[in-house]
């Protein structure tokens, strides 16, 4: 083996815990790290036995002893100028004091993305210490392109390539089908054309284990604006905008029919919601309000109030269950002309992976929505400080509308639910922020005592 694999091992586990910690994508901020240990590393050099570039997967010990967790960590292998400092690297970095060479995550320009991309065009398998990367293409691609990594990405990074294509790493793995890869195949597959399209993939595959998805290849849309940041501009700027609301709630619909469309496709059931579906609805929600409550405990008050809001979910017996998007926001929309596309189908990152692929109401993805609205709302009124703009007037306006699309595209929305839904999804927006965002927590809190109080 090379001696630069061979002292990988060490090197990882020199990484600073903090600065791993520090990462946007790292998700267990809370667990102190007591331990990294490199799982696996594959080459993307042309020699095999070279380390300038590779994919290394880490496996993150925690101090409360409880599981350990897997992360992608693209590496790139150079000789670092004396004295400089490892904040000076990037991101993630170490320095081999046995060599002088530093260990860091690529930055644009390097040309690991390209390869990356090159291995997926060629559909080559990089081999690991102990399995291997299996590279597919869904279609030809050019490999001579520009590479820009994004800002703004949460639990994953995502880099253009040129104009053509997106390259998304997912950087905590679970072994096991991804809802990102496999949600936009089947919505494609079925006609549903407001999805980017599924370019190429790859894949760990352990010598004994199930594969693991640790990167995705879409089309790129050059024109395309993140539809949060739009709204909120448009609504800053005077405009009511509620002709684009409208169409997200066409979209949304449309999505939601395609994923019930082919219950013949394993892992894509319609169905009506069994009472074991119903009590996992209702056990999901207590759960949100009981870390709601644990944030803000001025909630107590409140809690039995909404605790029988949340009986509408045992007693809906009609209501149905299929895929969903399920983290649904205006996050995860782009807008593009007049149109809206819909991306990153993970569903809640701190959900297991075999949560999210089990089959949900569509009306918590509506619920994501409406709270989505009434955060933009109250964004705007809060920080832009808009003359005249009534946040009240323009919620219940864009509520009306979304749900009168949604209806009109043959959905069926059981109010009581649906308020259901909306408080548990402002449940976990209460212990969110007061984990991320302590100055915002008044946000949700307002809107739960609004919805409990209804």
């Amino acid at each position: 083996m090379n001696p630069d694999i061979a002292r990988l091992d060490v090197l990882v586990g020199q990484i600073p815990h903090e600065m791993l910690a520090a990462q946007r994508w790292f998700r267990s901020k809370g667990r102190p790290i007591a331990s990294l240990a490199l799982e696996e590393a594959a080459s993307l050099d042309e020699d095999p036995g070279s380390c300038g570039a590779a994919l290394v997967v880490i496996r993150v010990g925690f101090a409360d002893g409880g599981a350990d967790e897997l992360y992608l960590l693209p590496i790139l292998w150079e000789a670092g100028a004396p004295g400089t400092s490892l904040a000076e690297w990037g991101s993630v970095a170490v320095r081999d004091d046995a060599t002088g060479h530093v260990l860091r995550e690529p930055r644009d320009g390097d040309g690991v993305w390209r390869r990356l991309l090159a291995s997926v065009a060629d559909e080559v398998t990089l081999p690991g210490l102990h399995g291997s990367f299996v590279c597919h293409a869904h279609q030809p691609m050019s490999t001579a392109l520009g590479e820009r990594r994004l800002s703004g990405e949460q639990s994953n990074t995502s880099v253009a390539l040129g104009d053509e294509l997106l390259l998304k790493l997912y950087r905590r793995l679970e072994a096991g089908e991804n809802p990102d890869l496999e949600l936009p195949r089947f919505l494609t597959d079925a006609g549903f054309d407001r999805v980017p399209a599924v370019a190429g993939e790859v894949r760990y595959v352990p010598a004994d284990g199930e594969p693991t998805v640790v990167a995705m290849l879409q089309s790129f849309l050059t024109d395309a604006v993140d539809a949060w940041r739009w709204l909120l501009a448009e609504l800053a700027a005077g405009q009511p905008v509620l002709e684009a609301v409208i169409r997200i709630g066409e979209t949304t619909a449309r999505m939601h029919a395609t994923l019930a469309s082919r219950p013949m496709v394993p892992g894509f059931p319609a169905r009506a919601a069994t009472a074991q579906d119903r009590t996992a609805w209702r056990v999901s929600a207590e759960d949100q309000l009981t870390k709601a409550v644990a944030a803000a405990p001025d909630l107590a008050g409140d809690a039995s109030a909404i605790r029988r809001a949340f009986g509408a979910i045992d007693a809906a017996t009609g209501a149905r269950a299929s895929r969903i998007h399920g983290d649904y926001h205006l996050g995860q929309l782009l807008r593009s002309g007049r149109d809206f596309w819909v991306i990153d189908f993970e569903g809640e990152p701190a959900r297991p992976l075999s949560v999210r692929r089990q089959p949900s109401s569509p009306l918590r993805d509506v619920a994501g929505m409406l709270r989505s609205l009434d955060y933009a709302a109250r964004t705007v009124e809060h920080e832009e400080a808009v003359s005249g703009f009534d946040a009240e007037g323009w919620l219940a306006a864009a509520r009306e509308a979304f749900l009168r699309a949604y209806r009109s595209g043959g959905m069926l929305v059981d109010g009581p639910l649906l308020r259901a839904f909306e408080l548990e999804k402002a449940c976990y927006e209460v212990h969110y922020e007061a984990d991320n965002r302590p100055d915002w927590t008044w946000l949700p809190m307002q809107a739960l005592l609004r919805l409990a109080r209804a």
